[in-house]
């Protein structure tokens, strides 16, 4: 591997060679290769029979083949040259030998700077007509015949050496630029890459633009190959969630630059919409972390949107034969030329029996004169004698309505005219809804301009960490605001969220899955929501909403069965004291508390066995790190026969009334066999909008239902949010009944060392033994993610790499436990060489 000890990497050259060596090893790594691309590289033979034609026939096909081994094996083709002067191959991800051979030989690409394959004619005029690759020919025949090669005149033989490179810098025309930079190919979702100044261990901002709409981040993760090839201490990469306004199949130009505006790499790529192949379920499953279905439409969004048509009607149908009341809250503020538009959409709905109730906050435009102007009986018009805010003046319109239920619309937005028979049918079909929502087309100032179209099924873990519900989508009775009361007055801003997470919180709130509410941005130049600096209010509403969660838990139902708490533990002594704190606080007449130490270091063990003296947990201190899922088994081995069992990471937190939540449901729910919480990780955790890509990773949010995992399934049509069907969760914490336990086979240790056994797990609970995994809204667990993982990396790099990244064991440890290799799990080399 290529090492530069100094940092200094201003010199042009010597910057190209870094690339070089940093395109090699991800390409030897099968960095952005698709599963197709690699399969073509390990069945290279099949490639070249299939494309004999570019190889000069069948009999040029079978010495291309030998040609292919000969150039793998030779320093005349350079990899890591030829991706970094040639960036089409490098982010297409196709085999680098087969592309030259293909297509690079043919356009006068070199395979480095030690062969060109024009030269080598010239120098050899009887291979004028020669019909294989030049290099290939060298290779095969030229070397041993001391055929003359030749180098490129334009380019110079980069010699790798471990010292200092003293070169004198290039410098730009203003700056000497150290900031360098690099994207990777990009991923269905994902920007990737990284970016650093030379010389500086420390993170920098940089901004990614994608069609000049700018957002600036700061590259910090760690890449082993970045720290190798001399990009300082490695910690300059960065994964970046598209915003899903760009999943919409079109082309987009991408620039990486400085915070100077100097573009560091830049690329275009097309990001691919979701295909739900013709199944609403699909549809459903995928909102639920993903609420925003770009404009324009292709013909998978339009089936599902032609469904939602057909649920509408539907529920139109449905409306009570009593026909209630229902009260429309209109509050209004300088609209004079909006103010109609609004108006008329609520005229002109289907269902008549309703009441306008228009606020207006001391207009100093024509907006009262406009409202007068149109002559209908169901409108009330209450003009405030001063500005009281958007709060106080829907609060003044609930509390004067009359209606059996309540909906919301505000002056610069509309609805379809079917919007209240639908909501209607829908309380009726949902007859415990307390409160209900629909989508909405979001437009950019006009109807002309439709964004995308906005809905989600209901997930309380997403809506704590991020709104996705308008209140011009929003319904609920009038018993709900009666019960827990109107908007909050104190708050500037996001008041319409803040009690729609109190509603759902407290009561029956439902996903409708129609489109039936018009959201325009932008349009009025005073909307709240065009104010800046949120950050406040936003922090007021999740502390808001923790006091809220905390009442929950307090509520929750009393433990009835003995639990055994299972934790495979190592290191991260801090995270474990919390853990284990807030394990002491469950009622210890139901619960026992099982540690298995995989060989931490003294500090942790003698804490640990202070707690087993005290009676406090059952205590297994293994003399070496046999890994999560062995250590699960042998807790398990220790555990109370007759308890339940939860599987508990050493850095997770139990909140209060999680672990009764969890037991409840899975005994209360029909065919349930696990039972898992909100895994809520802290915020700017970099996995969060992996796992759910609408949220906002600033703010800590559940991550359980994820976007990653593919995991929710089964969603009924109209979803609560209480309990959501899952097909597999990560097992950082999870509640399995003891007659389901007992039915298993266990944790698979063999086949899944560290990870996998926990889908092992789930898929033969859910497919052999034909039980249901449930995702509980109401138990919430804290997670902090892994800590012990980078500190068993950092203590045994070989060891980490057997357990996390190979996920096996060592020979000495198959013969020591009885385990096989599986076949299954061996790479093409080690087949062939039969060593297993």
């Amino acid at each position: 591997m290529v090492k530069i000890v100094n940092n200094n990497i201003d010199n042009t050259a010597d910057y190209n060679k870094l690339l070089s060596a940093i395109y090699e090893e991800s390409y030897n790594n099968n960095n952005n290769r698709s599963i197709k691309q690699r399969l073509t590289s390990k069945l290279y033979p099949l490639s070249l029979f299939l494309n004999q034609s570019r190889c000069g026939g069948f009999k040029n096909m079978l010495l291309t083949v030998k040609g292919y081994n000969a150039m793998k094996k030779s320093d005349l083709f350079n990899v890591g040259y030829y991706l970094n002067k040639h960036e089409s191959v490098r982010k297409d991800g196709m085999d680098v030998l087969l592309h030259y051979i293909y297509y690079g030989s043919k356009k006068g690409y070199n395979p480095s700077p030690l062969f060109n394959s024009e030269e080598y004619i010239k120098l050899n005029p009887d291979l004028k007509s020669l019909k294989i690759n030049p290099l290939i020919h060298y290779l095969l025949y030229g070397k041993s015949e001391n055929r003359k090669i030749s180098l490129p005149h334009h380019e110079n033989i980069p010699q790798f050496e471990n010292k200092n490179i003293t070169t004198k810098p290039k410098r730009n025309k203003t700056k000497n630029r150290k900031i360098k930079g690099l994207f990777n190919k990009p991923s269905k979702d994902k920007l990737s890459g990284w970016a650093a100044e030379i010389g500086n261990n420390h993170p920098i901002n940089v901004i990614i633009s994608i069609d000049n709409i700018k957002f600036t981040i700061k590259p910090s993760n760690y890449r082993a190959d970045l720290k190798r090839n001399g990009i300082n201490e490695g910690k300059h990469a960065f994964k970046f969630t598209i915003p899903m306004d760009f999943l919409d199949g079109i082309e987009h130009e991408i620039l990486l630059k400085d915070t100077d505006g100097f573009i560091l790499d830049k690329l275009t790529f097309k990001w691919q919409k979701p295909d739900f192949e013709n199944k609403f379920s699909r549809y459903t499953s995928y909102s639920i972390t993903n609420p925003i279905v770009a404009f324009p439409f292709n013909e998978s969004d339009k089936k599902i949107f032609a469904t939602m048509e057909n649920i509408a009607n539907y529920l139109i149908k449905q409306v009570p034969e009593e026909k209630p009341l229902v009260s429309i809250i209109m509050p209004v503020y300088n609209r004079e030329g909006l103010i109609t538009n609004a108006i008329k959409s609520v005229l002109n709905q289907t269902y008549k029996n309703f009441e306008l109730i228009i606020i207006d906050d001391g207009s100093s435009d024509k907006t009262c004169e406009n409202i007068l102007k149109i002559k209908d009986k169901r409108i009330k018009l209450i003009r405030n004698k001063e500005n009281l805010g958007i709060s106080a003046s829907r609060n003044k319109g609930l509390n004067i309505s009359k209606g059996k239920y309540i909906m919301y619309l505000d002056s610069d937005n509309d609805w379809d005219n079917r919007y209240i028979s639908a909501m209607l049918g829908a309380f009726r079909v949902n007859k415990d809804a307390s409160a209900l929502y629909c989508g909405q087309y979001v437009f950019e100032e006009s109807k002309t301009n439709l964004k995308y179209v906005r809905f989600a099924s209901l997930n309380k873990g997403l809506l704590s960490n991020r709104n996705y519900i308008d209140l011009n989508a929003y319904a609920h009775t009038r018993d709900v605001y009666l019960k827990y009361g109107g908007f909050d007055e104190s708050l500037v801003k996001c008041v319409d969220w803040d009690l729609i997470l109190k509603y759902s919180t407290f009561a029956k709130t439902y996903s409708v899955p129609v489109i039936l509410s018009n959201y325009y941005f932008d349009l009025a130049d005073n909307t709240i929501t065009s104010n800046p600096e949120l950050s406040y209010t936003i922090k007021q509403v999740h502390e808001k909403q923790e006091k809220r969660l905390e009442k929950i838990g307090k509520r929750a139902p009393k433990l009835t069965r003995g639990v055994s708490v299972i934790i495979p533990s190592y290191e991260a002594l801090d995270d474990l004291k919390i853990c284990l704190e807030s394990l002491f606080k469950l009622d210890s007449k139901y619960v026992e508390v099982v540690v298995v130490d995989n060989n931490s270091s003294y500090d942790v063990k003698n804490y640990l066995r202070k707690l087993k003296l005290e009676n406090k947990i059952k205590l297994i201190l293994n003399h070496e790190n046999y890994g999560f899922t062995y250590a699960v088994n042998q807790a398990i081995e220790i555990a109370k026969k007759d308890n339940d069992i939860v599987l508990l990471n050493n850095d997770a937190v139990f909140t209060e009334g999680a672990m009764e939540y969890l037991q409840e449901a899975a005994y209360t729910l029909e065919n349930c066999g696990i039972t898992v919480p909100q895994q809520v990780l802290p915020a700017n955790t970099k996995t969060i909008d992996v796992h759910v890509p609408y949220a906002n990773p600033q703010y800590m949010c559940d991550v359980n239902l994820s976007a990653h995992h593919k995991n929710v399934i089964n969603l009924p049509l109209y979803h609560n949010g209480i309990y959501t069907e899952v097909s597999f969760v990560a097992f950082f914490c999870v509640y399995i009944r003891r007659d389901v336990y007992d039915k298993s086979l266990g944790l698979d240790a063999e086949n899944g060392r560290h990870y996998r056994s926990d889908v092992i797990y789930s898929n033969f609970i859910r497919n052999v033994l034909n039980y249901k995994i449930y995702h509980v809204s109401n138990a919430i667990v804290y997670h902090k993610l892994q800590k012990a993982t980078t500190q068993l990396q950092e203590k045994s790099d070989k060891h980490h790499d057997l357990m996390f990244v190979k996920n096996r064991w060592s020979s000495s440890e198959r013969e020591k436990f009885g385990y096989k290799q599986a076949i299954w799990d061996l790479t093409r080399d080690e087949i062939e060489s039969g060593k297993y």
